[in-house]
């Protein structure tokens, strides 16, 4: 193996390390939402009053977990009047 392979094995082991932490990160936040849902009564209720639940993670990332749950079925998410309405799915 030369130096560059060896470089390469590093970056590769990096980007898996780093897939990790986004994976834990991503399950955390999915839950997050799950657990501000059942706290609040399963909804529906505003995603408003989701999201100042949960951790501070910027704004993108709650709504990209918000459209994960929805499309794995496991929370409803529709808009009335322009405000998102959320509920737990079980």
């Amino acid at each position: 193996m030369n130096i560059v392979g060896a470089q390469d094995d590093n970056a590769d082991f990096g980007r898996h390390s780093a897939d990790r932490d986004s994976c834990a990160s991503t399950l955390a936040l999915d839950n997050a939402i799950l657990a501000a849902l059942a706290d609040l009564g399963g909804g529906p209720v505003p995603w408003a009053a989701v999201r100042e639940r949960l951790p501070l993670t910027g704004y993108w990332q709650p709504v990209h977990a918000l459209v994960r749950l929805h499309e794995s079925g496991r929370v409803h998410a529709v808009k009335v009047g322009g405000a998102t309405i959320v509920a737990s799915a079980a």
